[in-house]
């Protein structure tokens, strides 16, 4: 048996077993509720998952859009995809607004790596709007400080 471990929490697992989703929250934002009088708290989700040997970020995040478009959970489709690196692989950066199981605009940014056959994806959401914005330079640092194993 070996463990996954996320600094001081640690699970017991098989040698086989990896770590597929992290959630991590920010503090709860003080500056009231948001549309129709629900909490928002910031978050990043990370996540890993296989995808086929010829896959790259780009098209990755190609299908993942047409999948929103599909679900009509997605407001506003990402802009230009800003090619970056991540830990000194390809990776691209960009952001887009879904629809909240509340009907709020929910803006996320995402960077998005495809490595040893895994796609990476950080994603950052907040309320779309002054609260986001307020915390956009913040996130990317964030995002963009991930290293991949």
């Amino acid at each position: 048996m070996s463990s996954l471990q996320v600094g001081s929490f640690s699970l017991p697992t098989p040698q086989d077993w990896h770590i597929a989703s992290v959630i991590v929250v920010g503090p709860p934002d003080g500056a009231g509720a948001g549309p129709q009088g629900q909490q928002f708290q910031q978050n990043i989700v990370v996540v890993s998952e296989p995808v086929e040997d010829d896959e790259n970020a780009e098209a990755y995040v190609q299908k993942q859009t047409a999948k929103l478009k599909e679900q009509k959970a997605l407001f506003a489709s990402p802009g230009q995809l800003e090619k970056i690196a991540l830990g000194g692989h390809p990776a691209v950066l960009f952001e887009h607004v879904v629809l909240g199981p509340g009907g709020e605009r929910v803006r996320q940014m995402q960077v998005v790596c495809v490595h040893k056959g895994r796609m990476h994806a950080l994603i950052a959401s907040h309320l779309d709007g002054p609260r986001f914005a307020a915390q956009r330079s913040n996130l990317r640092t964030i995002l963009t400080g991930a290293r991949l194993p």
